[in-house]
């Protein structure tokens, strides 16, 4: 399943209203300029992936959220930087993220 913005993927939840994206394989969300998501306040798993779980953007990339990956868990920009703030990063070592692959995080250039 691929989740693909121009500008900036943005996910949000509240209490009664989850955002759940399940993919049974690969779950790869690329926001152009950003990807933002904060998607921890239902108990749901929000982001569920049987396979591994792809973050791309030219931008920063933040996370908050209930994350279940089947695989790796890849983090990549294509303008050489990695901009990561510590939300993702703590939740990849967090009780909120199960994962049974590796953490990679690489730049690309066109």
């Amino acid at each position: 399943m691929t989740l693909k913005a121009q500008d900036t993927i943005q996910i949000r939840d509240s209490l009664t209203a989850p955002f759940l994206a399940q993919a049974d394989r690969n779950l790869i969300i690329q926001g152009n300029q950003s990807i933002n998501i904060l998607a921890f306040n239902h108990p749901k798993v929000a982001l569920q992936s049987g396979g591994n779980l792809n973050l791309i953007s030219n931008g920063n990339i933040s996370g908050d959220a209930h994350f279940v990956i089947g695989g790796d868990i890849t983090v990549s920009t294509n303008n050489g930087d990695i901009s990561l703030n510590g939300s993702l990063d703590s939740s990849v070592n967090s009780y909120s993220t199960t994962r049974n692959g590796d953490r990679r995080y690489h730049s690309f250039h066109k």
